[in-house]
């Protein structure tokens, strides 16, 4: 991964968040790509937020 961030002139974190998001392209799963305010690293959301109540559901149908 060094070789391959160092011939795109990006960081290895760049160049594994770009993979991870091609590889989660191809399953078709809604990605976000940001980054973080006070790192300024990537950071990749899949799905969504999981609350409270969706433990508590979750919980109650076992």
């Amino acid at each position: 991964m060094r070789e391959l961030a160092a011939s795109r002139g990006q960081s290895m974190s760049q160049v594994l968040a770009d993979l991870t998001m091609h590889g989660l392209a191809r399953l078709e799963v809604e990605v976000e790509f940001s980054r973080d305010p006070r790192s300024g690293m990537p950071v990749i959301s899949i799905g969504r937020a999981v609350t409270d109540a969706d433990i508590a559901a979750a919980l109650e149908e076992e």
